[in-house]
């Protein structure tokens, strides 16, 4: 077991180091999320308000007008309206050269949309069900829309042949937001994730040292012993109760705790999403935090 620990954080160091020296795109899965009853024409309404670690927010969200939210490479675009039609996913064409580093042309005269990624050249029109990928014919799901004055290009279709992965997750596949589905673009890597297992064997490794700290804190407090006791035995029998659960886009995610928890297949940096009355957060863990495990086992 101790051979296995210290292979995963050698792994883990490991990993660090080489994203830091290969510039690992940055993410960031923190958000916080605040929610309030309101009345709206007579009725009460619950009503959600995030706010991103960048900065960027969305407001007064609802069960009525919840919008797919768009993460590109684990990072959040909260600010980028998708649209779904007939079960595909539009997005502004904008995305493609800001976001995704596609080379993008548009000619007005005949509608015509041309995307190019190296040797691979993509050609649509507005409001045309054809495509073409390097000469090759397609048939699309759902055909270029101007729509507000903005065009709007299939993401999936997009994407798919450019060897990237597009998800589509609800909000009760992924327990991040209240109603919110989830969209990921993830493009292909040059980086070696952390694995599944090393994940694993790291974040059991740390909860536990995080563990030893929160109860070296807490047993000298005068409170309650029976309650801390219990307390304490209850975060022990969480942490041995660990399991993996899926992968969101850049993100293993594990059971076991109050809470849900998401590890960077990059960094490893590793998140919390902790649920509150009247509140919820994905935040950063600092394992050497003494209050670490204090919301959802001390205090509710």
């Amino acid at each position: 077991m101790k051979k296995i620990i210290i292979c995963a954080l050698i792994m883990l160091q490991i990993n660090i180091v080489y994203a830091i020296q290969n510039n690992v795109e940055t993410s960031s899965l923190s958000f916080y999320c605040n929610t309030e009853i309101k009345e709206y024409l007579g009725e009460e309404e619950l009503y959600a308000d995030y706010t991103f670690a960048h900065g960027k927010k969305i407001n007064n969200i609802t069960k009525k007008n919840a919008q797919p939210i768009l993460m590109i490479n684990g990072l959040y675009k909260p600010d980028i309206k998708v649209i779904t039609k007939n079960n595909q996913l539009l997005v502004p064409i904008n995305i493609l050269d800001e976001f995704l580093d596609l080379n993008v042309t548009y000619k007005v005269k005949n509608d015509e949309i041309t995307i190019k990624k190296n040797d691979l050249i993509i050609y649509l029109k507005i409001n045309e069900s054809f495509a073409f990928v390097d000469n090759n014919q397609y048939t699309l799901a759902k055909y270029p829309l101007l729509i507000n004055g903005k065009i709007h290009i299939p993401l999936r279709f997009i994407c798919e042949n450019l060897g990237w992965q597009v998800n589509y997750y609800s909000a009760s596949e992924i327990d991040l937001f209240y109603w919110n589905p989830l969209v990921t673009i993830d493009c292909k890597s040059k980086n070696i994730p952390i694995s599944k297992e090393c994940a694993y064997e790291c974040l059991k490794n740390n909860l536990q040292y995080a563990y030893h700290n929160f109860i070296k804190n807490y047993q000298p407090l005068n409170t309650d012993k029976d309650y801390i006791t219990e307390s304490f035995n209850m975060i022990k029998e969480d942490i041995s109760n660990l399991k993996f659960s899926k992968i969101i886009s850049r993100y293993y995610v594990f059971e076991g705790l109050l809470y849900n928890i998401y590890v960077d297949q990059y960094t490893g940096a590793t998140y919390f999403n902790i649920k509150g009355i009247g509140f919820s957060e994905v935040k950063k863990v600092n394992f050497d935090d003494p209050k670490l495990f204090e919301y959802g086992y001390i205090v509710d």
